[in-house]
């Protein structure tokens, strides 16, 4: 399998390359945004912090040119698979409705599929349907790694890169929002075990993980 990544930035990217680890024995990945920026509009994204990267990924789904670029090339006849992260903490920022919270247990799943129901308006393009894989980390991706240090729900957090601030601060371990840093920190992803007992405990995590094998299955079937 070939996969592609757009995230809405590099720590992401090491997060999920774990989990790849721990899903795929035989892939190949290319990290495709983000990347450096350029353009005008681009600075203009990347100063504007509160949006940065969705804004990016809105941008780069409505110009469509990383997606033709990526599926137009085959290799080996390996299936091509894009992976498109995204936090919710700024949906509302682009007209995604944000459901009810309190009393709904099904917040996780009506929020991403208002996530991915927005992604698909941006694309308005169905031919990728079945080759796009949606990583929506309900708030943060950050609540993902907290179920590596804590084996409690993480949904309920809605600051969660605070709390694992905290977290790592008495652990005396770094917090610094890198790629080699969120790569160390969510190593425990690799291990299949580690990764399917935090997937209990963030169901926008094991969503994810089920789309993947849904992909996995059928380049294998």
């Amino acid at each position: 399998m070939r996969i592609g990544l757009i995230t809405e930035g590099l720590p992401d990217q090491a997060v999920i390359e774990n989990i790849l680890n721990s899903k795929i024995d035989d892939y190949s990945w290319s990290p495709i945004r983000p990347v450096d920026l350029v353009d005008e509009t681009d600075i203009h994204i990347k100063n504007n912090a509160a949006a940065g990267g969705l804004s990016r990924i809105k941008k780069d789904c409505e110009e469509k040119n990383l997606f033709e670029d990526f599926f137009e090339l085959e290799i080996g006849g390996r299936k091509n698979v894009m992976i498109i992260q995204v936090d919710t903490a700024e949906v509302d920022n682009f007209n995604i409705v944000r459901p009810k919270k309190s009393g709904n247990t099904n917040y996780v799943q009506e929020l991403r599929a208002n996530v991915i129901e927005k992604i698909k308006e941006w694309l308005n393009d169905s031919i990728y349907d079945e080759n796009l894989v949606y990583a929506i980390s309900i708030e943060e991706l950050e609540a993902w790694m907290l179920t590596i240090f804590e084996k409690k729900n993480s949904i309920s957090s809605m600051d969660p890169k605070s709390k694992l601030k905290k977290i790592l601060k008495a652990k005396n371990l770094s917090s610094a929002e890198t790629f080699e840093n969120y790569s160390s920190l969510s190593k425990p992803f690799k291990k299949k075990k580690e990764l399917a007992k935090c997937a209990k405990h963030n169901e926008s995590l094991l969503l994810f993980i089920e789309d993947l094998e849904k992909q996995i299955e059928a380049e294998e079937s």
